[in-house]
């Protein structure tokens, strides 16, 4: 997964943080998606937040997962309410 997270767009979406959010509190991200998330550089709410079209697209290939559900399981929105 290292070398594929250069697709990723940080200055998007944002660096990591020092200490981790709990990912799996987003429906849909279990243990293993979130040390997946987590080995790229996604730690974050505030980086899962901006997870929208291309970017979106551009995860769930890095990460290798399923096209478009990330979309579809609200993972943006999840994480803008678990910011609040």
């Amino acid at each position: 997964y290292k070398i594929k997270s250069k697709m990723i767009d940080f200055e998007k979406i944002g660096h990591p943080i020092t200490e981790s959010d709990d990912l799996q509190n987003i429906d849909g991200i279990d243990e293993n998606l979130e040390g997946r998330l987590n080995s790229v550089g996604i730690n974050s709410y505030s980086q899962v937040s901006k997870f929208e079209g291309k970017i979106s697209e551009d995860i769930e290939e890095v990460i290798e997962y399923f096209p478009g559900r990330i979309k579809r399981q609200l993972w943006r929105e999840q994480a803008i309410e678990l910011m609040k």
